[in-house]
C-alpha cells in the first residue's frame, strides 16, 4: 500500500523520555518550554489515539529529547514545577483607591 504514510518515528539518534503526559495540550506545553531553551523535542503518541483524534485519555504521550540534552531538559523541568512566589499583588492600587465606585452608565438605553 503505497499510499499509507509510514508511522513518524524520532531521528535516528539516541532519544531519553522526559516526560509522560495525559493529554496533547500538556505534551505541547512542554515542548514548548523546551525549544524556548534551544533543547530538539520529538513527541510520540499512541498511533491509535492519534488516528482517531483523541487527544486525552487514550495513549501515552511521551516528551523525548536527544539523551545528550537529557540533564538540562530535567533540570528545566524541575524548575517549572516549583515556580517562585510573588509576595507583592500583580497591581499596584493607590492607597486612595476606592472599590465602591457609582457607575454612570444608564440602566436602559435611550428611545
Amino acid at each position: 500500500m503505497r499510499f499509507l504514510r509510514p508511522r513518524r518515528q524520532p531521528p535516528p539518534k539516541s532519544w531519553s523520555v522526559v516526560a509522560d503526559c495525559t493529554s496533547s495540550f500538556e505534551a505541547e506545553v512542554i515542548a514548548g518550554l523546551l525549544r524556548t531553551a534551544e533543547i530538539p523535542v520529538f513527541i510520540q503518541q499512541d498511533g491509535a489515539a492519534r488516528a482517531m483524534g483523541i487527544t486525552i485519555g487514550i495513549g501515552a504521550i511521551h516528551v523525548l529529547v536527544p539523551t545528550p540534552y537529557e540533564a538540562e531538559a530535567m533540570t528545566l523541568l524541575a524548575e517549572d514545577e516549583n515556580p517562585p512566589l510573588i509576595d507583592e499583588p500583580a497591581i499596584q492600587f493607590p492607597d486612595d483607591y476606592n472599590n465602591d465606585y457609582e457607575d454612570d452608565t444608564p440602566d436602559e438605553p435611550p428611545v
